[in-house]
């Protein structure tokens, strides 16, 4: 009996391999399992289609494809508030739209309003399909009069074109709130169908790409016809292997050469400066406007707009509006925030000033201004904290919500860059960090507690009682605080030279 179990327990693995075998040809023979998929995101094509330089030849066709199983489809119609809404609205420049199915057949639907900010929205509703086709004619004005100066208004002229996303797209209405409509991630891609005469500079005519809505909103292009392209191209090359060029998009202002190789060699500067820190940004060549307007600049994704250049510029005020916009690329477009609508343009501000100065293109006067203005004359330092929600949506409503915004924004980043700087003897600073933020958060967004777990883990100290005193409360920071950190700061060279 033993003698059998033996011979047995070494057969054994002769009758099981064979068993295994058969086992395994029988199960790769039963149908498989199909395990429940994810949904996936929805995405959004949009072609525009731009035939020759004509008031009412703008015609937009957006894809949709993968829209959320059961939602109807919901679209807010341009123009659109984004943080800096348009400040011209005439009736709505979006006409002639229609919904089709994926066969092409009309899909009945309707619209209401609602107010978004400053802006009295348009919504259309359309039954649920997976995926659908809406097609609208945009119309745009000439170029608007210089009583709009303050905002760039987009227009479409003779020779030249100003186009802007806020006013050209529909975009995907999923959720209430200004901070998740505009900041939630959602695949979008844009490709121009332009006539031989037109030319696009700003978006890729070819498949840009948009990773939320907000970027979308920020897409700004100049558009020239052909044949004033070489007369108001004004200069193009390539810094830290980042291609820009700059676009003059008002026929009648000319600039001197001498005044364009100042201007060029700024840009190139501050993006031998910011590359290095902050990444290539991809896509097009990113483009200068000018042209536009005598005040201001404006952000954009691929392209943004600055004030038109001056001879007398004694103060660096062009260098630092170029720092500003070419900055809001990264900080705010490419990553927003979802509860500091003052993180945008405080951050921005501050960068603004300190990388024009540190490179040698700006005064120190203008600096030392602007970071110990003690707000005192602005009655809404004392009214909102720099978090309240509100904000955002009345930045630029006329209230001096700016003011506020941009000036006591800028001191807050000065007070946190002193702090870090100090606690890692100037290892680390507020730049060094962001460098490391936005490339983490490319194309997503984040919440307050992120981004100060995030300098207090990078810097080496705890930055909330910053946060809890100068951005949760109203009122303006102390002057002896602001002339204490700006002076540290420009003892240890942050501004590129020190106290004498």
């Amino acid at each position: 009996m033993n003698w059998n179990k033996k011979i047995l327990n070494a057969l054994c693995p002769l009758f099981i391999l064979p068993v295994l075998a058969i086992s395994l040809f029988l199960v790769s023979c039963e149908p498989s399992l199909t395990l429940p998929q994810e949904p996936q995101d929805p995405t959004l094509q949009y072609e525009v289609h731009i035939p020759t330089m004509s008031l009412d030849s703008v015609f937009v066709r957006v894809k949709i494809d993968n829209w959320p199983k059961g939602d109807s489809i919901r679209l807010l119609a341009p123009p659109i508030y984004a943080d800096n809404p348009p400040l011209v609205q005439t009736g709505q420049n979006f006409c002639h739209a229609q919904v089709l199915d994926s066969l092409n057949n009309p899909i009945p639907f309707h619209s209401d309003s609602f107010v978004v900010g400053e802006i009295k929205s348009l919504v259309i509703h359309a039954p649920y399909t997976k995926k659908a086709i809406v097609e609208y004619y945009v119309k745009f004005n000439y170029k608007a009069d210089d009583a709009y100066y303050y905002m760039p208004v987009p227009f479409i002229g003779e020779h030249t074109g100003y186009l802007q996303g806020s006013y050209l797209f529909m975009i995907p209405y999923f959720f209430s709130g200004t901070a998740h409509i505009w900041r939630d991630p959602i695949p979008l891609t844009v490709s121009y169908a332009l006539g031989n005469e037109v030319k696009i500079f700003g978006d890729s005519p070819n498949k840009a790409e948009f990773a939320t809505t907000y970027q979308l909103m920020f897409s700004t292009s100049a558009l020239l016809k052909q044949s004033v392209v070489s007369t108001q191209l004004l200069f193009e090359g390539t810094a830290a292997n980042q291609k820009y060029r700059c676009v003059n998009i008002d026929v009648n202002k000319t600039f001197s050469q001498p005044l364009l190789n100042t201007v060029e060699n700024s840009f190139k500067t501050l993006l031998d400066d910011l590359i290095p820190k902050f990444g290539t940004l991809s896509g097009p060549p990113v483009t200068i406007i000018t042209g536009i307007n005598n005040k201001i600049g404006l952000e954009g994704m691929y392209a943004f707009n600055c004030k038109d250049f001056h001879e007398n510029d004694p103060n660096g005020t062009t260098a630092i509006c170029l720092a500003h916009e070419v900055v809001h690329a990264w900080v705010g477009i490419r990553v927003g925030d979802y509860q500091d609508p003052w993180w945008k343009e405080g951050t921005t501000s501050y960068l603004g000033l300190l990388l024009p100065k540190k490179n040698g293109l700006s005064t120190l006067p203008t600096v030392t201004n602007t970071l110990l203005d003690s707000l005192a004359g602005t009655g809404n330092a004392s009214t909102y904290a720099l978090s309240d929600p509100v904000i955002r949506s009345i930045l630029f409503s006329g209230k001096d919500i700016g003011h506020l915004v941009y000036g006591k924004g800028a001191q807050v980043s000065m007070l946190l860059d002193r702090k870090i700087r100090e606690s890692t003897k100037g290892a680390v600073t507020l730049i060094s960090i962001l460098s490391e933020f936005l490339k983490e958060f490319d194309g997503k967004s984040f919440y307050r507690n992120e981004y100060v777990t995030y300098l207090n883990t990078k810097g080496l100290c705890d930055v909330s009682d910053i946060f809890s005193t100068y951005v949760d409360r109203p009122g303006p920071i102390p002057a002896s605080v602001l002339r204490d950190n700006f002076n540290a700061l420009l003892s240890s060279g942050a501004f590129g030279d020190t106290l004498q």
